[in-house]
């Protein structure tokens, strides 16, 4: 079952988090780099963030009854192949999670490009996210349609 309050706490959690990482775009990559507390800040916003989307993920596959994988992109790319995405939308955000996992296991160098990639080209895409969940969850009744983001 669908738990709307649920994925909107965890939706404007996600907000909440891009905007702070908004607040990082004002820095150059090496001054990120340079400075531990901002790169480590950089790093665990964007876990964060790649996380909330794989739990609103999961949610909205378990909700609908259908399978949840176990790999954080075969979750996110499910979100497509079951409708609750677009599917092209979803192919091109599921390898975050890629990133996620480098993070996370620290089982590799993380690429300050690819950070830098996703902080100053690819915030966008969880704004995307959270409005394609949005825009579902008004359409199946379970959020008023008057009822806006961040609430």
């Amino acid at each position: 079952m669908i738990k709307p309050d649920t994925l909107v706490a965890l939706l404007q959690s996600l907000h909440e988090r891009v905007e702070q990482l908004r607040r990082l775009q004002a820095f150059t990559m090496k001054e990120l780099t340079d400075d531990f507390v901002k790169w480590n800040a950089a790093l665990h916003l964007l876990q964060v963030s790649v996380e909330i989307v794989t739990d609103v993920s999961a949610h909205m596959l378990a909700g609908n009854n259908r399978v949840v994988p176990d790999d954080h992109r075969q979750v996110i790319r499910s979100m497509g192949f079951n409708g609750l995405l677009p599917l092209e939308f979803a192919e091109s955000i599921a390898p975050m999670a890629g990133f996620r996992n480098i993070v996370v296991h620290n089982y590799l160098t993380v690429d300050p490009q690819k950070v830098g990639n996703i902080l100053y080209d690819h915030l966008d895409d969880f704004d995307t996210f959270s409005s394609h969940i949005y825009d579902y969850l008004r359409r199946e009744g379970h959020l008023p349609s008057e009822q806006e983001p961040h609430e």
